[in-house]
């Protein structure tokens, strides 16, 4: 498998390196060096063809069931520009904050680890001062990716 059809596989699952390299774990750098390099791991290979099967069983499904009257693509909707303008001139939450509990401490003083109920991960940026226990809960509303800004 050549870098051009791996990144077809990750573009047509809507999948970024960043959350593959999650799903096989590995460094993000080390997924970008091997897709850059044209060198991918047998790890890495599996995983696309596991990926590139769903898809095609998932395309199966969907062209056997006959669902005439129902949006098969339908996704969220997106809150517009202006329901967000009226949300802050309302001082409404634009973005749903979480509890969180720490779980660790990376080399970067400024940064703290945290696990969401459901088992996800994601960090956020704090004083070093700040928020020092193992297990303390925090509150935290979502910026990007998996980067989470602290609520107080």
């Amino acid at each position: 498998m050549d870098k051009e059809e791996a990144n077809q596989i990750l573009k047509d699952n809507k999948m970024t390196k960043v959350r593959f390299a999650q799903l096989i774990g590995l460094k993000v750098g080390t997924v970008r060096t091997a897709f850059g390099a044209n060198k991918l791991s047998k790890r890495m290979i599996r995983r696309l063809e596991k990926i590139r099967t769903d898809e095609r069983t998932k395309r199966a499904d969907l062209q056997s069931a006959s669902f005439s009257h129902f949006d098969i693509r339908s996704e969220e909707k997106k809150p517009s520009i202006t329901e967000g303008m009226i949300r802050q001139t309302m001082d409404i939450p634009v973005k749903q904050t979480l509890e969180a509990k720490i779980i660790g401490f990376p080399t970067n003083k400024f940064l703290r680890i945290i696990r969401f109920e459901d088992g996800t991960e994601g960090k956020f940026k704090c004083k070093p001062s700040k928020h020092r226990k193992m297990g303390e809960q925090v509150s935290v509303r979502l910026i990007e990716g998996d980067m989470w800004l602290l609520v107080r």
